[in-house]
């Protein structure tokens, strides 16, 4: 004999049963041919959520700032030319493992003989570094 299923909830009525054991509702002997529904699983939804929140963190996460080419220091005798040398000198002194090159600020405060006086800041730490003097005969850099 073929299987009986429930008319209420679906489910399988075992044979010589006349109430249906999962709600308990009379069986009787009327069956209209459709089969149980799968319940959806909305599972996989949650998997999804999941990937697009990291996926944002990755992407929105700050990061430190890249270094750009670690430039050489000049060596042997250098004359400082003209103004824009002297910033580059003493940007080349500041930069350090702990001070990014683009930290650092500088403002020109005048010419003294053939010395360039410079103001420096870390703009990423909001600190004052000091005046540097910046010899123009032999690019040596000296703090006020």
């Amino acid at each position: 004999m073929d299987e009986r299923y429930c008319t209420e909830c679906r489910a399988a009525i075992p044979e010589g049963e006349s109430v249906c054991p999962a709600c308990g509702v009379y069986a009787g002997d009327v069956f209209d041919g459709k089969l149980p529904r799968k319940r959806r699983s909305w599972s996989w939804l949650w998997w999804v959520l999941v990937i697009l929140i990291v996926a944002a963190v990755v992407l929105f996460w700050p990061r430190p700032a890249r270094r750009q080419g670690h430039r050489p220091i000049r060596r042997g005798p250098h004359v400082v030319k003209d103004q824009r040398d002297a910033m580059q000198t003493l940007r080349q002194f500041l930069t350090t493992s702990e001070r990014d090159e683009q930290c650092v600020a500088l403002m020109s405060k005048g010419k003294s003989g053939s010395d360039y006086v410079i103001a420096a800041v870390d703009r990423c730490k909001h600190v004052q570094l000091g005046s540097f003097v910046v010899e123009g005969k032999t690019a040596r850099v000296v703090k006020r």
